[in-house]
């Protein structure tokens, strides 16, 4: 990341495109900073407490020992499945209406000093680098908590530090060639292209190469593997359950096409009447309404812990009632 912030400097340090870099930074960066980090930073400490049942498991391999390690190891996958798909509602709403209403926002806040630049465009691929973010730091977290040392310190193409070392050299590269000749998109693009990359590698450790208990029934003796080769085993098991459900991502899809149909952006926001950004407006909320709906009907999970979160409210009980069975229509 450093290495990539120390190519983009003196291409962003001045003049037009340093100011609509940091003017589009700031606002894209303020969902990460005020939900995607402090989210990330309470799962990286919650699955870390895995390696302490790990390191206490393979010091003494009782049964005892076994089901705890397994027992918090369900924990970790549940949390980080549950809270990976959250964040990927959340930045996912980003992605597909951030990009849409980009140039009003900017309209709004700026006028025309940076609506009529190339800060619109810039803050909509920001959008859909933010949802980038969001998947990448719930995938690093678990990753860093089933790495062993070894594999951490581990320097060849495939190790932590050895790919780490080599994605940097490939995205300052990236940045060198890209921003002079793209300008500030150029340095969303490189920054995408390197935690896209990162989430692959992610993805690959694992599933691949990612540490977790072996099952009783499975121990070495009633198989013809050992322990450590179990442990091995690709684990997708994870991946698959933090992946929203595929009529929640339909709704996202077809929200993107209404709203990017709705937009003013061919005459552009500056030239349109008031009637045609206040239709775009209540297109935008429609979608966004509809995309939380199906979240709740799609997500039996999320829905029942915003049951639980309601259940625990000091609401009349007329309301309480009526929203609980409202939860409940889709619950089979």
């Amino acid at each position: 990341k450093m290495v990539l912030l120390a190519a983009t400097q003196n291409i962003t340090s001045g003049g037009d495109m340093g100011a609509i870099y940091a003017v589009v930074s700031n606002l894209g960066s303020l969902l990460v900073r005020l939900l995607l980090e402090p989210v990330e930073t309470v799962s990286r400490v919650s699955f870390e407490k895995l390696t302490t049942y790990q390191f206490q498991y393979s010091k003494d391999k009782t049964r005892a020992n076994l089901e705890l390690y397994q027992r918090k190891w369900r924990d970790v996958m549940t949390g980080f499945s549950f809270r990976t798909r959250a964040l990927l509602y959340i930045s996912g709403i980003v992605a597909c209406l951030g990009p849409n209403y980009s140039e009003l926002l900017l309209f709004i806040l700026y006028g025309q000093k940076y609506s009529a630049t190339d800060a619109p465009l810039v803050l909509k691929w920001y959008c859909l680098y933010v949802m980038f973010m969001a998947l990448n730091g719930m995938l690093e977290a678990l990753r860093d908590a089933l790495a062993s040392k070894e594999q951490i310190s581990d320097k060849s193409p495939f190790g932590l530090t050895g790919f780490m070392v080599i994605l940097a050299i490939l995205s300052s590269s990236m940045a060198y060639f890209m921003v002079p000749a793209f300008g500030c998109v150029g340095i969303v693009w490189a920054n995408s292209v390197s935690i896209i990359a990162r989430c692959v590698f992610s993805t690959y450790f694992i599933v691949v190469l990612g540490r977790h208990p072996f099952e009783e029934s499975d121990a070495p003796g009633k198989t013809t593997e050992t322990e450590t080769e179990y442990q091995r085993r690709p684990n997708i098991t994870p991946l698959m359950r933090a992946s929203p459900p595929r009529a929640v991502v339909t709704v996202m899809m077809l929200s993107w096409l209404g709203t990017r149909h709705s937009s003013p952006a061919a005459i552009g926001i500056h030239a349109a009447s008031m009637r045609e950004i206040a239709l775009h407006l209540l297109i935008g909320v429609i979608c966004g309404v509809s995309i939380l709906a199906s979240i709740l009907v799609f997500d039996l999970e999320l829905r029942q812990e915003v049951a639980a979160l309601l259940s625990s409210l000091p609401l009349p009980r007329l309301v309480k009632t009526t929203l609980m069975k409202a939860l409940k229509v889709h619950s089979k």
